[in-house]
């Protein structure tokens, strides 16, 4: 996939390729059972997975948040509500009786199933939790608000998803100031990213792993394979402290071994060269604060994408000499913590 169809995966005019083969016919056949979307939501997983050339190991929230693209379940649901608001706004006769005939079995003395009580079971599966009355006979008012209250859903089950998680550190300390100045919306956590539309491929093959954890640094390797590792036992290769983790902030922005300062020197003085300003501002902020203000940096994101594709080169032609406590034992009784998988 090149750089334009890449970009064409993520931005909303890019959905017309997917989205009508994940939608169709969503409005008449709700998705009451927890399986219902199993195959779809693989299709649309793999999709995007493949659109950023990552690993089916990825997490899901990521995908969503770096694409803007909503998961299936959400949008399948709004699409049924939009169409509930046609049928009460505009009234076409023979679809209207039928939403009404639908109503009146929903809540007769013995009920039976029809559109109108799938369509609540459809709104209140998890992650979804939205609440439609089912008595209650629905106006285009309260279809509006139960519209306009889903990007809110979409945004906190995402934003939980990938809080929750200890392999995405960096996307994290992005989202976390974004929530602070914006608020859980969708319009800021759900939204294209500007690294996609770097130029050359290598510089976006370098940021995507970044943010994914899809990377070669050894906190990412030893999470994998069938002798999994605790996270404090991939010590850095390159200082071989042995307190040193090498995770993506230490070896981008904290080792000390010659290897990989002066990689570091060289990208640091062409940032300041670029952005003076920071010469004296980045020894006020920590380590995860400075990457993400790099990232966010239209001038900075180039410059910071060339040096990750460069240190991820050095840790893939030493990938044979990763360092690992010999004292497993000692090391999680002080203070290693499982990782997740």
């Amino acid at each position: 996939m090149g750089t334009r169809a890449r970009y064409r995966a993520r931005v909303p005019r890019g959905r017309c390729h997917l989205d009508p083969h994940l939608t169709d016919g969503c409005e008449a056949v709700l998705d009451v059972r927890s399986t219902a979307l199993e195959d779809l939501e693989n299709v649309q997983h793999t999709y995007l997975r493949r659109a950023l050339h990552i690993s089916s190991r990825s997490q899901l929230a990521p995908l969503f948040f770096e694409t803007g693209i909503w998961p299936l379940l959400y949008r399948r649901l709004q699409l049924a509500l939009r169409y509930l608001y046609y049928l009460l706004a505009a009234r076409p006769t023979l679809a209207y009786a039928a939403l009404r005939e639908s109503w009146r079995l929903a809540n007769a003395d013995n009920p039976s199933p029809s559109w109108r009580s799938d369509l609540c079971l459809a709104a209140t599966r998890p992650p979804a939790s939205l609440h439609i009355p089912l008595r209650s006979w629905p106006t285009p008012g309260s279809v509006t608000a139960l519209l306009a209250e889903i990007p809110r859903l979409v945004a906190g089950d995402l934003y939980q998803s990938l809080m929750a998680s200890q392999r995405l550190p960096v996307l994290q300390t992005r989202q976390r100031y974004d929530l602070a100045r914006t608020g859980c919306k969708p319009a800021s956590l759900c939204a294209p990213c500007e690294y996609l539309r770097l130029p050359r491929h290598r510089q976006r093959a370098a940021i995507t792993p970044l943010l994914f954890s899809e990377h070669p640094l050894p906190v990412e390797q030893y999470r994998r394979g069938p002798a999994r590792r605790f996270r404090n036992m991939g010590i850095c290769r390159w200082c071989c402290h042995d307190r040193a983790v090498e995770d993506e902030i230490h070896a981008l922005l904290e080792c000390n071994s010659a290897g990989l300062a002066n990689v570091r020197h060289r990208f640091l003085a062409e940032v300041f060269n670029t952005v003076p300003a920071l010469q004296k501002a980045h020894f006020r902020l920590t380590g995860a604060q400075l990457l993400d203000m790099l990232l966010r940096g239209k001038t900075t994101l180039p410059l910071l994408a060339t040096y990750v594709a460069d240190v991820f080169d050095l840790c893939n032609c030493e990938a044979g000499q990763l360092v690992f406590f010999a004292d497993e034992d000692a090391v999680r009784g002080t203070r290693a913590v499982p990782d997740e998988v």
